[in-house]
């Protein structure tokens, strides 16, 4: 299925589908997962996390160093201010 939408969106296909409508979900059809449908959409999330734990790992590091600039800027801030008077 992924590589049949892959293939139509790389020709620029896709727009040709066919699209339903339906005023209810309970009136749409089920969509059945398979083994290999749920195992793409488990890598796909396996992806995800890894990277989520990569930016929060940056994210830690970036906050880390601007609480210490603050702290350096205020003790900055103090001794001019004390030379000044």
């Amino acid at each position: 299925m992924s590589t049949m939408l892959n293939t139509l969106d790389n020709r620029l296909l896709l727009n040709k589908l066919p699209v339903y409508v339906s005023d209810g979900p309970d009136k749409m059809p089920a969509t059945r997962l398979y083994e290999g449908d749920v195992k793409v959409l488990m890598t796909i999330l396996e992806k995800m996390e890894g990277k989520l734990a990569i930016f929060g790992s940056a994210l830690s590091a970036i906050s880390r160093d601007v609480c210490v600039f603050q702290s350096q800027s205020k003790s900055t801030v103090v001794v001019l201010a004390s030379v000044t008077l």
